[in-house]
């Protein structure tokens, strides 16, 4: 009877504890969705639309290497040109 009343005890304690280990869990999975809520939120507040208009002046990247020198030193961006047109409406 004692070895019953064991077993019976140390699965309860079992079920109590990974009861406390899945509202742990999900306490956090919830911590951190708020986290990624807020990160968002932040980050949309600072971010712009469309900052460009056809006709404006921009500046290209083209990030081409050339041997034998320092890429600290080399142009990424060629020179002003008129934007012509859209190639992109959403990059994401």
């Amino acid at each position: 009877m004692r070895e019953e009343n064991m077993r019976q005890w140390c699965i309860w304690k079992f079920k109590e504890h990974f009861s406390n280990v899945h509202a742990n869990i999900n306490c956090r999975r919830a911590n951190i969705q708020e986290g990624r809520d807020r990160m968002k939120e932040h980050y949309d507040v600072r971010s712009e639309e469309d900052g460009y208009q056809l006709g404006d002046l921009v500046r290209i990247y083209n990030p081409q290497r050339r041997r034998g020198f320092s890429s600290k030193l080399q142009r990424s961006c060629e020179g002003l040109t008129k934007l012509s047109r859209e190639l992109m409406t959403n990059l994401l």
